[in-house]
């Protein structure tokens, strides 16, 4: 990925979830998020990967909005093994993925 291009979809991501959440919609906030702080990761930011992490878990426990959890919990899982945590702590989310995956497919 190109640190130019990378840069400016951030950006564009950023403005975005802005335009969003000034519609007072908010609806699928999460998931943005989510992609966002994926992009975050694989561009090495590593804090501003958690930081949309962690506002997507609040809204996702604040509105319960469960559909993108597992890939929301996946993502910390690899965040926090980039980041040199516990393998145990990590491999935590993955199973909460996997779960969260079940429960979609049973929903």
């Amino acid at each position: 990925m190109q640190v130019g291009y990378a840069v400016a979809g951030i950006a564009q991501m950023e403005q975005s979830l802005a335009d969003l959440r000034a519609t007072g919609a908010g609806l699928r906030e999460p998931y943005y998020l989510t992609l966002l702080a994926e992009v975050h990761m694989q561009c090495g930011n590593l804090e501003q990967s958690q930081t949309s992490i962690d506002a997507a878990l609040g809204i996702l426990e604040a509105r319960d909005e469960r559909w993108c959890a597992a890939g929301l919990y996946r993502l910390q899982g690899m965040l926090l093994q980039r980041q040199g945590a516990n393998d145990a702590y990590a491999a935590a989310w993955f199973t909460r993925a996997e779960e969260a995956v079940r429960w979609v497919a049973e929903a």
